[in-house]
């Protein structure tokens, strides 16, 4: 009967371990969608930017575009320390996703093992 009491109690444990990863994952969806709105907007606004002609400082050299082909990868350049929160902001998504689907398996697991308990 213990068995069966502690793997219930495990259960529960998970159960709100879940719920708090949804939660946590609720946020870093708000928060990759917030950093991917940024990035677009920047590059956007830079691309405006650079065909007015304005130049932008990178490192110790100021870069400008001349040529209408290069004007998207140059305002992407521009943009790098957006870009660089974009793909961190995706990559703790996608982990939390990971997580959570191995919290889910996790649980799965036990409640098998406490429909066997309860079944003895």
């Amino acid at each position: 009967m213990e068995d069966v009491l502690s793997v219930a109690k495990m259960i529960n444990e998970m159960i709100s371990g879940i719920g708090t990863e949804r939660r946590r994952l609720d946020d870093l969806a708000q928060h990759k969608a917030r950093t991917e709105s940024d990035y677009q907007r920047t590059v956007t606004t830079t691309m405006a930017a650079l065909r007015a002609g304005q130049t932008f400082p990178i490192g110790k050299d100021t870069i400008g575009c001349t040529s209408e082909t290069n004007l998207k990868k140059t305002a992407e350049g521009v943009c790098t320390e957006l870009l660089y929160d974009k793909l961190v902001a995706e990559s703790a998504y996608k982990n939390c996703v990971v997580n959570l689907d191995c919290l889910k398996a996790q649980l799965n697991a036990k409640q098998c093992i406490y429909r066997h308990l309860d079944n003895l």
